[in-house]
């Protein structure tokens, strides 16, 4: 009792209005507050005891969390739309210009430490709000999420990963038929791209410790539905029972001008 009277209270890295701001904005107790000093942190700033860093890695961090979140939320909100109309609501909603009107409206720019100078304030807003989605990603549950690659299946060809493993829940890009040792494309008949497709996402199942009896979910993307007979047919061949479940979209063009994609949900033991 004695040794807590005298016991100094650790100080707080962050001030009380800041931390009222996560909880009631963004509804985040921080765990450890020099994540979130250090996303409201800019480079022009000197570097000081208590804060040795800015929040530039962390907004490296914070975008691709941002894009991940948005094209998982656009796929499912319009499973009629095609790549392109995704791609551009996407790119349209994690624009810079968008982030700093974001950023404003929930008054983030109160909190932000920065030297003023000519073009710092240009981009400010937006990159610290992608740097405190990096912060809470960290803080609140980084070990739960991670990005998955292995050269055993094709490398993205945008911006965008091969998986990413949140929990024991991951979420694989579509896979086209490339070969991941060349780059090249194996199309030369229907059931060599759709063996390469599953090829694919086999190689990134078996990256984390799983196969394809993995799989939640899987979307197949087809370009002529009068294929769908023979995907079954190869679908029995390569899946067991209990089979994934499964949506079928017709679409009039897929990446590379190939005939089939696939994407997949699947869980796996942590």
């Amino acid at each position: 009792m004695i040794k807590r009277l005298f016991q100094r209270k650790k100080s707080s890295l962050i001030s009380t209005q800041y931390k009222l701001f996560l909880k009631e904005s963004l509804g985040i107790t921080p765990r450890d507050e020099k994540w979130y000093l250090q996303a409201i942190t800019h480079r022009s700033k000197k570097k000081s005891e208590e804060n040795k860093g800015d929040n530039e890695r962390l907004e490296f961090l914070g975008d691709a969390l941002i894009s991940l979140v948005v094209a998982d939320y656009l796929f499912s909100k319009f499973p009629d739309k095609d790549e392109g109309y995704l791609t551009q609501l996407r790119a349209k909603i994690v624009s810079r210009n968008y982030l700093n009107k974001l950023a404003k409206k929930l008054q983030l720019d109160e909190f932000i430490i920065y030297q003023k100078t000519k073009n710092t304030y240009k981009s400010l807003l937006g990159n610290c709000l992608e740097a405190l989605f990096g912060a809470i990603m960290i803080d609140q549950g980084y070990e739960k999420a991670k990005q998955i690659f292995t050269d055993k299946a094709p490398a993205a060809i945008g911006p965008y990963s091969q998986a990413i493993q949140w929990g024991d829940v991951v979420f694989v890009s579509g896979q086209i038929p490339l070969i991941p040792s060349s780059g090249e494309l194996n199309n030369e008949t229907f059931y060599d791209q759709t063996s390469q497709v599953i090829d694919n996402l086999e190689a990134i199942c078996r990256e984390i410790g799983g196969g394809l009896d993995n799989i939640l979910k899987l979307t197949i993307f087809l370009t002529d539905l009068e294929k769908f007979d023979e995907v079954n047919q190869i679908m029995s061949k390569r899946f067991s029972e209990p089979f994934p479940a499964r949506a079928t979209i017709e679409i009039s063009k897929l990446p590379k001008g190939v005939d089939i994609e696939m994407d997949a949900i699947l869980s796996i033991e942590v």
